[in-house]
């Protein structure tokens, strides 16, 4: 798979949108860190909490289900269309993956557990896992296929740094 990866700078919502244009069929992308708390409380994650209360609301609902076993989070992803109407994730603990339809021009937020504990307790290896697993899911789910690659973009912030306690040259 090749992956072209395209910095901007700026409000990584805001640029979602123009990316795919106004015409496109294509799901917009948005990833973010997480920790498997079930606690999107500050940084990107509150403002996903903010913007899209039906993704918080199953990012949640996930977490509490295996509040037991939150250390098997790590390095995993979890995609939930902005209307709740969507959700992917697979967990070694479940060792399965949950999908429904995807509406066209949806907005998937990936939940990516950057870390177990909220706070500075990101990992890196969590990080490039959650990469690996979001792409697992998008080609589970059908929303990668080989020839319409280049269609797709993923919006990512510097997921793990600032709260999560990560450089960026290390993540990047």
């Amino acid at each position: 798979m090749k992956i072209n990866i395209i910095k901007h700078h700026g409000d990584v919502f805001a640029n979602a949108i123009p990316l795919l244009g106004p015409n496109t069929t294509s799901p917009t992308i948005i990833g973010h860190g997480t920790n498997a708390y079930g606690v999107m409380g500050s940084g990107i994650a509150a403002i996903v909490r903010e913007k899209f209360p039906l993704v918080y609301q199953a990012y949640r609902s996930l977490c509490l289900r295996n509040k037991e076993n939150v250390g098997d989070f790590g390095g995993d992803c979890h995609l939930v269309s902005d209307d709740g109407s969507f959700e992917a994730y697979e967990l070694l603990i479940e060792g399965k993956v949950i999908s429904n339809s995807l509406k066209n021009n949806s907005i998937l937020i990936a939940n990516i557990f950057s870390q177990v504990k909220p706070g500075k307790n990101a990992h890196i290896a969590y990080v490039a896992k959650g990469f690996n697993s979001l792409f697992l899911l998008l080609k589970f789910v059908k929303l990668l296929e080989v020839e319409d690659e280049a269609n797709y973009h993923i919006n990512i912030p510097a997921i793990g740094c600032g709260i999560g306690g990560l450089k960026w040259p290390d993540v990047e």
